[in-house]
């Protein structure tokens, strides 16, 4: 498999008019593989080739390069000075001949100086591959005419072609993000990160799919690999590696404090950092993210001193906030962070006991800036196992979280429960149902609704019951457990959730809401993250239900800037992320979808558990950008298989959820029948009405869907109704059945008007390069355009985007559909 196919007819291209070419990529990002294509390439095109590199021996070896190149014409080892050598390569080559360099930033000064003066004096075409921020200009300077090829990060799509191509088999969707965003889109990584974890059984078969054995990629067989690139003669950016890999993304200013400014740059500039995702001041991260599991598992980690931590305390939110009123927000929380944690983890490094390791950890698990601090609490921290009271208790419940969640270590996560009930067997039914209650919440499986077990004096079984009933759409087996739930006042942010989201599938919406917002105003002024987090989530549920989109960004945007929440309900921050994701991708905002993606990979199953919003689902919503104006078959049955996938699991609240959020956007028929099976294994909920229009859209029974449009006309479900009947107009319309398209237009007149009539009205909003932007949208993706209209992607992106907003329409597709009516 060769990826860089548009950069080898670029080569091509640049050779054919006798320029020279300079080849720049990150570390293991394709450059020698590219380089030794063109050598084929130009010899197969009838030119003379002359091939050498630089390695590492050569900075040690003056004139080493130059040997190697006098080697590959036929030159035995020179014996005079080196003006009489390069006049002897001179006579020996043609000026017609092309010369390429693989890593020139490694060859010596001295073999680099004569290849530069035998360039000159013959006017060679000269080909140079070299690691970015590493040019070597002084000893190598580029000559005019020279064209930069910059070799780019592979995308989601290209990701999966690298792991079909190693394991040789289809991969089940929400691997290839895994991968995608562990290795930061670098190839030489993500290949190794493919084989290390099919060789270690991380990436196994199941009826021939390749599938995720767990959370985790790493194994220490990477260790070397890492290594190797990293290299040891750069103890210092290894030191400023490390830190990173522990603290999390930090900010600029703190980390010239400990570290050089230049160092930084260096780091920059070699691509070992790059910034964090999407926030709001500078702050970075080492990259790619494999990298940092590589220290975080290192024997040698050093950790932060309390004064380093505590100058970037706040956590860093991967979401830029959109208003004042959410940076206002944001600011408080880490303004109340500053001022607890740096006391509570005082108190725990003068006592080391657990009660005071609980007291910090509730506060300080999730946030990225604490990584240092909580890795030394919960390593350091000692705590009985026999018969544990509450505090030590809920430090061991805190270790298992930390353990599952922060180390992916699902088998470290068990034996710690299992050794808690060894030496305590009346905590033998907690243990159990905590492990159920964390698996459910991480994509395992929901729990069943009877679920009971002896010895568990904390309650936690009520949990899994009352989880396993809402996951599971089984109102009323919910109800009982709920209510005993309430009771039960640590786990208060998780009954907040489950009675939420019960109250909504009964279809009670608007006390939901008003519960869940006065329950959002104390957490608010309590800066009780956990709760805050998972009542902003619940609340965008609801406002997506009721079709106010704009209250459930809000909301989403709200639980986002605060920071991860408790690491047991990570699942929620992430499902938050996956739903950013998916609205980014709709509106054609791709580098905000690939950031979202990236941050969300790391912290979520690829079925996830709520709205079902997860890693599986945007992959393959994804695929689809180079042809969202096109049917596509193939993306229809995969989305019903990940649907499938959840209800399978248990997740039929999850399965039902995310197939209206699909629906909205791309009707199909597989979808809906995925959804009419998840919703037989649930009670009657508030969702039988749309399930019903549903399947009379796939029969194209307008009778029918005309009945059930006008049982209520103004129920609180209508808004989705009509999401949907657009969707299907949308869809019929693609598939060039314009009278259906019509007539299910007609049937939602009012909420979604004619296209003729809303461009009528708005078509003067849009300027000349978003109209032509829009246009070319329903055939290209966004890079497409950019190429053909020499723009920025960014650029492409943002006109979009302002096409969308302008014309009022909720997706790529639909502005299409507008559009083409001009």
């Amino acid at each position: 498999m060769f990826l860089y196919r548009e950069e080898l007819m670029a080569a091509r291209e640049t050779l054919r008019n006798e320029r020279n070419l300079r080849i720049v990529g990150s570390h293991q990002s394709g450059r020698s593989t590219l380089i030794r294509q063109i050598a084929v390439d130009a010899e197969a095109s009838g030119f003379e080739v002359i091939l050498t590199q630089g390695d590492s021996l050569a900075q040690l070896q003056p004139g080493r390069v130059l040997e190697e190149l006098r080697a590959a014409i036929g030159l035995g080892r020179k014996h005079r000075g080196l003006g009489d050598s390069i006049d002897e390569i001179c006579e020996r080559i043609s000026s017609a001949s092309i010369l390429l360099i693989d890593d020139v930033h490694l060859a010596d000064s001295v073999s680099l100086r004569a290849l530069h003066e035998i360039r000159n004096r013959l006017s060679l075409r000269v080909v140079v591959s070299v690691l970015q921020g590493c040019g070597r200009e002084e000893d190598f300077p580029a000559v005019w005419p020279e064209r930069v090829l910059r070799l780019p990060p592979l995308d989601l799509t290209a990701t999966g072609m690298v792991m079909r191509e190693l394991l040789g088999g289809p991969i089940a969707p929400g691997a290839v993000v895994r991968v995608y965003a562990k290795s930061g889109g670098v190839v030489g990584v993500a290949a190794a990160i493919i084989e290390g974890a099919r060789d270690r059984g991380l990436l196994h078969q199941v009826e021939g799919i390749w599938r995720l054995a767990g959370q985790s990629l790493w194994s220490d067989d990477l260790i070397p690999f890492v290594d190797s690139l990293l290299g040891y003669d750069d103890a210092a950016l290894r030191s400023l590696m490390r830190a990173l890999s522990w603290s999390g993304p930090r900010s600029l200013e703190s980390l010239v404090s400990a570290h050089s400014l230049e160092l930084i740059e260096r780091g920059l500039s070699q691509g070992y950092l790059a910034l964090a995702e999407g926030v709001n001041e500078t702050r970075l991260q080492v990259w790619p993210p494999i990298f940092a599991d590589r220290f975080r598992g290192a024997p040698e980690r050093i950790l932060y001193t309390e004064d380093s931590a505590s100058q970037d305390s706040h956590s860093a939110s991967p979401f830029h906030p959109h208003s004042s009123d959410h940076a206002l927000l944001a600011r408080s929380f880490s303004d109340h962070a500053d001022q607890v944690l740096k006391p509570l983890y005082a108190a725990w490094n003068a006592s080391r006991t657990a009660a005071d390791a609980s007291q910090y950890l509730r506060e300080a698990l999730g946030l990225s800036s604490e990584a240092s601090r909580i890795e030394r609490v919960v390593t350091e921290t000692r705590a009985t196992l026999r018969d544990p009271n509450s505090d030590e208790f809920e430090f061991y419940v805190q270790l298992v979280a930390w353990t599952l969640v922060v180390e992916e270590d699902s088998v470290g996560a068990r034996k710690h429960l299992d050794t808690l009930a060894l030496f305590s067997p009346h905590l033998s039914g907690t243990a159990e149902s905590i492990w159920e209650l964390m698996g459910a919440l991480n994509g395992a499986g929901a729990p069943p609704s009877d679920f009971e077990v002896a010895n568990d004096p904390y309650g936690f079984s009520v949990a899994v019951r009352a989880s396993g009933a809402v996951m599971r759409g089984l109102v009323t087996e919910a109800d009982e457990a709920i209510h005993e739930l309430h009771r039960n006042g640590q786990l208060r942010y998780l009954y907040a959730y489950l009675f939420g989201m019960q109250e909504l599938l009964k279809g009670n919406p608007d006390s939901a809401l008003e519960f869940v917002h006065t329950e959002r105003d104390v957490a608010r002024a309590t800066f009780d993250r956990p709760m805050f987090a998972t009542l902003s989530y619940i609340s965008a549920v609801i406002h997506f239900y009721l079709g106010d989109t704009d209250a459930a960004n809000d909301a989403i945007e709200e639980g986002l800037v605060i920071g991860r929440p408790r690491l047991t309900m990570t699942p929620i921050y992430a499902a938050m992320l996956n739903l950013q994701a998916m609205s980014a991708h709709f509106r054609g905002q791709a580098a905000l979808r690939d950031d979202l993606v990236r941050t969300a990979a790391q912290l979520s199953s690829a079925p996830g558990p709520f709205l079902g919003i997860g890693l599986d689902i945007i992959e393959i919503m994804m695929s689809a950008e180079p042809g969202m104006q096109k049917i596509t078959p193939e993306r229809d049955i995969a989305v019903a298989a990940a649907i499938k996938i959840r209800t399978d699991r248990g997740y039929n609240v999850g399965a039902i959820q995310m197939s209206f959020a699909v629906l909205s956007f791309e009707f199909s028929a597989p979808v809906v029948a995925a959804l009419t099976e998840a919703e037989a294994f649930a009670d009657e909920t508030v969702y039988r009405r749309p399930i019903k229009l549903a399947n009379a859209l796939v029969a194209n029974d307008l009778e029918l869907a005309t009945a059930v449009l006008a049982e209520a006309p103004n129920h609180h479900d209508h808004a989705l109704l009509s999401r949907l009947v657009a969707s299907a107009a949308r869809r019929a319309e693609r598939e060039s059945n314009n009278e259906l398209s019509a007539a299910l237009f007609s049937l939602v007149q009012e909420e979604v008007p004619q296209p003729e009539f809303v461009i009528e009205k708005q078509r003067a909003l849009l300027s000349k390069r978003e109209l032509e932007v829009a246009r070319l949208a329903s055939s290209m993706s966004n890079p497409e355009i950019a190429e053909r209209l020499s723009l920025s992607r960014r650029t492409v992106e943002n006109h979009i985007s302002n096409a969308l907003k302008k014309l009022g329409a909720k997706n790529r597709a639909e502005l299409v559909h507008l559009i083409e009516q001009v």
